[in-house]
């Protein structure tokens, strides 16, 4: 028979050989997605910023370049929109998207990062702090390019350091690429 610490120390074992698996950042996601959704679901207000990134997509849309240059003279983000409008047909929910997906993706390379350099727990725990920041979440309701920008510059430094880790140049240049 077990005595109950024999029983505490293998739950405990259990559970960390479960953080140490892929699922707890599939876990991770999920709630991040859950939560943002939700979220979104609640809140219809666009924020200054998104009407104007969307009045850009509109005339990108309609293949009128200059004016949506003249709008607002970065156009990744309102082509961005705009490609994605042709399959959501809701400006704001086709906008909303990008914002909730790259904000969510941010999760993997937060995850990688710290796997590296501690522990995938601590990979596990980083990843789902992000999940549920309240800056994070409001960040990708709002139609903003804050979340796009996060996620391709973890995603640099996460190749960066893989880079440095494995000494090998072909993962900086991959790096740089974000």
């Amino acid at each position: 028979m077990m005595s109950a610490k024999d029983t505490i120390q293998s739950r405990t074992a259990s559970t960390y050989r479960w953080l140490s698996d892929n699922r707890c950042l599939i876990l991770v996601l999920a709630i991040s997605l859950l939560l943002k959704v939700g979220l979104a679901a609640i809140g219809k207000v666009i924020n200054p910023d998104g009407a104007l990134y969307i009045a850009a997509a509109q005339q990108y849309a309609v293949g009128n370049f200059s004016e949506a240059l003249r709008l607002y003279p970065m156009p990744a983000f309102p082509l961005l929109i705009a490609m994605v409008h042709l399959v959501i047909p809701d400006w704001v929910a086709a906008a909303r998207v990008i914002t909730i997906t790259a904000m969510v993706l941010s999760s993997v390379p937060v995850y990688a990062i710290t796997a590296r350099f501690f522990s995938r727990r601590a990979a596990f725990w980083a990843a789902l702090f992000l999940a549920i920041t309240p800056e994070a979440n409001e960040n990708a309701l709002r139609i903003v390019r804050d979340p796009l920008f996060l996620l391709f510059a973890l995603t640099s430094v996460y190749y960066i350091v893989k880079s440095i880790q494995q000494r090998h140049l072909g993962w900086v240049f991959t790096g740089f690429l974000f």
